[in-house]
């Protein structure tokens, strides 16, 4: 995540900018849930749950975030239950992809 969120920075120009600000927290919020819950949730939680996690935990990140330190605004907080249905969305997505690809990984023992 981490060199993702760097590489993507340095290529796209958006070092330390805002956009850069809250893919990195973001991404540092979402990874750390979602290695909790893998790791300590036991077999409670699917691939699609802990992509469920990841993704909404990502964008309620980003939304406090601005809120509090980028744009110091509160009113941003009226994007959230949007972006957060649109992070269940992607999440329920993403997760049901990686399910399948697991699946294909175990049955050709990668």
């Amino acid at each position: 995540m981490l060199l993702r969120v760097l590489i993507g920075a340095l290529i796209l120009g958006t070092f330390f900018n805002p956009a850069f600000v809250f893919a990195l927290g973001g991404g540092m919020v979402s990874t750390a849930l979602m290695a909790c819950f893998f790791r300590y949730g036991g077999r409670a939680f699917s691939v699609i749950g802990i992509s469920l996690i990841g993704a909404f935990s990502h964008n309620l990140t980003q939304v406090v975030l601005a809120a509090f330190w980028v744009i110091h605004d509160t009113r941003v907080i009226y994007l959230a239950p949007l972006m957060l249905l649109s992070s269940l969305f992607s999440g329920f997505l993403v997760g049901i992809f990686a399910h399948f690809v697991i699946q294909k990984a175990v049955k050709f023992h990668l």
